[in-house]
């Protein structure tokens, strides 16, 4: 049951949450994309650094299948 003192808070969290979450969606401007675009944004940035990282996840998830490589989970291949 909500009283009367609770429902200028209520009001002001709901205009709060409204804003904070319009102001969270912006489109990508024309001059912005070339940051968005440079190698350190790409998520393969590395790629030994990532066929590394991702022998070692192999090694210690492949029991759980989540790598979709082959092994028993030891290391071996």
């Amino acid at each position: 049951m909500t009283t009367l003192a609770h429902r200028p808070a209520f009001a002001f969290a709901c205009v709060l949450a409204f804003a904070l979450g319009a102001s969270s969606c912006a489109p990508v401007r024309p001059w912005e994309r070339s940051v968005l675009a440079s190698e350190p944004m790409r998520p393969d940035a590395r790629p030994e650094e990532s066929r590394a990282r991702g022998h070692m996840l192999g090694a210690r998830e492949t029991s759980q299948g989540a790598t979709g490589e082959r092994g028993g989970g030891c290391g071996c291949r």
